[in-house]
């Protein structure tokens, strides 16, 4: 006999009292601390009944407001975020993105949660959900993260349903065409090599992870084709490994190019994370971050303050793109459809002049 989790209880009993009308249409549910005591369970268990419910339309989420039952006959309209939502630079998007629809009684902003790779599954119920909302009239734009490996292709279909707004990552508008604000990639490789340029590097290495795991058009290659070019404007001689950071021997390859070319004197790294199982193999090469080599990496997550000496890193400038796409959909749909952020450069003690 199969035994029902705790979970699929909470989820059923919520379902059923959704649809007695215990909780009526567009009002809010209690929150999770409260269904928590009320079911005997853990917060986390409450959580996954929710996001169950959330999935296939019974409720929905509104940053900052709690869990609403979806119907809401208001003449209020939803705007549908879908991005990975997790790690410390997307939760500078979330936070952004919440703390601005906070500020209007107009619009809901309404999280969808998607991972990279392919599940047909969780593309279902995405789409099923896109349909009633548009279906109810309630839903006025999509915000999408273009990342090439989150299955948003289907979004195409809706474009002439609802507005569509590409932010941060353009690789999914090789596919299909919508507005955009999104990081200026080739600036971002350009401005970090002219920085290690200033600091006095003339033998550059960049670290990025591999490129045969992309489309020929992703963010990758634009962010090279910038390192390239500030390479040639600067006369600099650059070096490139290709690696995933996640795998062991990671630290090997690395260890064997700066043994074969010990006259590299500055890394910039394709996101802070790359740097770190580096640092113990540049100690034990004898080099000293910030005098005789400088390091940069990429996204000021909170790794790079988390370093000694504490790294500069580039920053894709979150609050201006959520501020970008805010714009657009506030105002219209005026404005430039294409809009690029360039990032900016945070210096720290890993780039500041070597000797």
């Amino acid at each position: 006999m199969k035994t029902t989790s705790v979970r699929d209880r909470v989820y059923s009993d919520l379902k059923a009292r959704i649809g007695d009308g215990a909780f009526p249409l567009g009002e809010s549910l209690p929150s999770l601390r409260d269904l928590s005591q009320r079911y005997a369970t853990s917060v986390g268990t409450i959580r996954q009944a929710l996001e169950r419910l959330q999935l296939e339309g019974t409720i929905e989420a509104r940053h900052g407001k709690g869990n609403f039952v979806a119907g809401d006959a208001q003449t209020a309209k939803s705007v549908m975020l879908i991005a990975e939502l997790s790690g410390d630079l997307f939760q500078e998007f979330i936070n952004g993105f919440g703390a601005a629809f906070n500020q209007r009684s107009d619009c809901h902003l309404l999280f969808e949660r998607i991972s990279p790779g392919r599940n047909s599954e969780n593309t279902r119920l995405l789409r099923e959900r896109i349909e009633r909302l548009i279906r109810d009239g309630s839903l006025s734009a999509i915000v999408f993260d273009g990342t090439e490996f989150f299955d948003t292709d289907f979004l195409a279909d809706y474009q002439d349903r609802v507005e569509l707004v590409c932010f941060y990552n353009d690789a999914k508008l090789s596919q299909f065409v919508c507005p955009a604000v999104v990081s200026d990639w080739f600036h971002g490789g350009y401005a970090g090599l002219r920085h290690l340029a200033d600091a006095g590097c003339r033998r550059p290495l960049v670290i990025t992870h591999r490129r045969d795991r992309y489309a020929q058009q992703n963010v990758v290659n634009t962010f090279l084709a910038g390192c390239h070019q500030a390479s040639a404007d600067a006369d600099l001689e650059l070096l490139h490994l290709e690696h995933q950071a996640e795998s062991d021997n990671y630290p090997l390859a690395f260890f064997e190019l700066m043994q074969a070319h010990p006259e590299v004197d500055g890394i910039y790294a394709f996101a802070d994370f790359r740097m770190r199982p580096l640092l113990p193999v540049l100690r034990q090469l004898g080099r000293v971050v910030g005098e005789d080599i400088a390091t940069l990496g990429y996204y000021d997550t909170a790794w790079a303050q988390a370093f000694e000496p504490a790294m500069s890193s580039v920053s894709v400038c979150p609050e201006q793109i959520v501020a970008g796409v805010c714009e657009r959909l506030f105002a219209g749909g005026s404005g430039r459809s294409h809009v690029q952020i360039p990032p900016r450069i945070v210096v720290r003690d890993s780039s500041k002049l070597i000797r």
